[in-house]
């Protein structure tokens, strides 16, 4: 089941690369839309609500934002939310990313942990690489590792500015 979430993961970044290489001016403006998530690390899949604010030319990418979104990690049988703030800039090398998120992650069966995760990373246009570290805000009675690889694909068709 994995695997066939991220060939599908996979083929999606790659057909929303390939269609953002093709733009010759300079964009500017609030975009919505979606981001897909896999991290390694709880081994979760999850799926956000995004906004930004964005400019981007074929030189140069910026973006601040604010994303909610909901998970699940697979092997733990454990549910997540969370809400991230971030920062993208690129120039002529992969952008530099940083944001922080905060996590509230439960079991039906009533434990639940928070935490906070700043997130540091690199990726090029909508393809993000992100690298995490929780601080756990109360007892970890869930046994999630605290260092995390995120693979995250901002697709942003929404025009609202």
């Amino acid at each position: 089941m994995v695997r066939v979430v991220l060939l599908h993961f996979l083929l999606l970044i790659s057909t929303c690369l390939l269609s953002q290489t093709k733009e010759k001016h300079v964009t500017k403006g609030i975009r919505m839309g979606f981001v897909p998530e896999f991290q390694i690390g709880n081994q979760a899949l999850s799926l956000g609500v995004t906004i930004n604010k964005i400019k981007h030319s074929n030189t140069e990418y910026s973006a601040i934002g604010a994303t909610v979104s909901a998970g699940f990690l697979t092997q733990q049988n454990v549910y997540t939310t969370s809400f991230t703030v971030f920062a993208h800039r690129v120039g002529k090398f992969p952008q530099a990313n940083l944001g922080v998120k905060n996590l509230y992650h439960w079991r039906p069966n009533g434990t639940s942990v928070m935490s906070i995760r700043p997130e540091i990373g690199t990726g090029i246009r909508a393809l993000d690489f992100k690298y995490g570290y929780d601080f756990f805000l109360n007892e970890n009675t869930l046994g999630l590792v605290r260092h995390h690889l995120t693979i995250a694909l901002y697709i942003l068709p929404y025009k609202i500015k």
